[in-house]
């Protein structure tokens, strides 16, 4: 079966009648795992500004569906009348809910490390495959790396999450008597989403992550990388010296 969509749109209506498609700047809008998170992402920053948020599928030839819609109705200050052991029984949840993602989520980061190694090696194995035409393994290699990139995402994604789960559990009371205030301010953490920035090997030479030498004067060369880098690697077939530091690449 063929792809139902080329790619999805999110498109909003506002509460004075305005419709808008959201900006989508820097996102695959043909992979509906990105697009779907985003859509969840907008769906609570555009609460209160809002009467429907769409998740639209768009079709080759530009016939357009409305996959899912999000009514947002306004509540006022109604939510004052909820009862007090209600609203903590809710908390009593959602602190449960929280512990649970941590595991969740950290399961499924070593589960996508795990299919990303897979995929890599499969990625390695094209040339040996027999009876193969090089245009059906280009076709396969670019298969692959589209696979590898939306487990990357989903993997960010999971990466987000626990980020901000470290960050709530770091939010302490101690021994102090509890404060409604403080307490206020702990479920108030604004996620901050680190912009994304291209790697390449210039660029990671430059931060100090990864470098390359052509061997010329072996025993100078070693003494001064060493000085700057954690691991400095002889490679005798190649004859050039490779270094990097064990810094963690995001």
């Amino acid at each position: 079966m063929g792809k139902r969509y080329e790619k999805y749109k999110i498109t909003v209506k506002y509460i004075n009648g305005d419709i808008e498609d959201i900006n989508l700047m820097g996102i695959n809008t043909s992979n509906h795992s990105a697009m779907l998170k985003v859509y969840h992402r907008i769906k609570s920053t555009y609460a209160d500004k809002v009467k429907t948020i769409d998740f639209v599928g768009v079709s080759k030839d530009g016939s357009m569906n409305v996959m899912w819609t999000k009514e947002i109705k306004p509540t006022g200050n109604i939510e004052l009348k909820e009862d007090i052991n209600v609203i903590m029984d809710n908390i009593s949840k959602q602190m449960q809910l929280i512990k649970n993602k941590n595991f969740y989520h950290y399961d499924l980061i070593n589960v996508l490390n795990k299919k990303e190694d897979i995929k890599l090696h499969e990625l390695e194995g094209i040339k040996e495959i027999k009876y193969m035409n090089e245009l059906d393994r280009d076709k396969l290699r670019l298969k692959i790396a589209k696979e590898i990139e939306e487990m990357r995402l989903d993997r960010r994604w999971h990466k987000d999450q626990l980020e901000m789960i470290n960050k709530l559990a770091e939010c302490k009371i101690g021994n102090e008597v509890l404060n409604f205030t403080h307490l206020s301010n702990v479920f108030k953490i604004k996620s901050h989403k680190p912009e994304m920035k291209p790697l390449n090997m210039k660029i990671a030479e430059e931060l100090k992550l990864y470098k390359e030498e052509v061997i010329k004067d072996k025993d100078k060369q070693i003494e001064k990388l060493k000085k700057s880098y954690d691991k400095v690697i002889i490679d005798p077939v190649e004859n050039k010296i490779i270094c990097y530091n064990k810094a963690k690449v995001i």
